[in-house]
């Protein structure tokens, strides 16, 4: 019983000592970062750049597994087609900032919701589908027409 107490109390001691220790060796490079912002912004806007392009290119594969899902024959439930697209609209949109860039974006994407809505309109009339899943993908379409228009209204030049 003894014993148990004594390693008890050692296990104890090394955790205090070891918790604030690992917090000071982690903590110092972060302040070195946090001091000089403006020598590595250039670095993170590229970084975030490459992150945004990154997690756009996994949204279209996303997509790309939902739309190669439906055509086999699978069963994507409605949000979960609904949600691949709309990552694709978004994470388009995120990429850049210029109106004319998301004008070729939504292009695209409208393009793509089109393509989709057709093969939900297909399977429905295949008897493989229900019929919800060819108004999700007419409800996909005319929202893709919808953010393309806005778009253009809000000083979006065509490409």
């Amino acid at each position: 019983m003894k014993n148990n107490v004594v390693r008890f109390s050692v296990a104890a001691l090394l955790l205090l000592v070891s918790v604030p220790l690992a917090w000071i060796v982690t903590a110092a490079p972060a302040q070195d970062r946090a001091q000089s912002p403006k020598q590595s912004e250039p670095a993170i806007a590229g970084e975030l750049s490459t992150l945004l392009k990154a997690r756009f290119d996994s949204a279209v594969t996303l997509l790309e597994h939902m739309e190669k899902g439906l055509k086999e024959g699978g069963h994507p439930t409605d949000l979960e087609v609904r949600e691949a697209a709309l990552r694709v609209r978004d994470s388009a949109l995120e990429m850049t900032g210029d109106p004319g860039e998301q004008v070729a974006a939504l292009t695209k994407y409208l393009a793509i919701a089109r393509r989709m809505e057709q093969l939900m309109r297909s399977r429905l009339l295949a008897g493989i589908a229900p019929s919800s899943h060819a108004e999700l993908g007419r409800y996909l379409r005319l929202d893709a027409e919808i953010a393309l228009l806005r778009t253009k209204l809000q000083g979006g030049k065509l490409p």
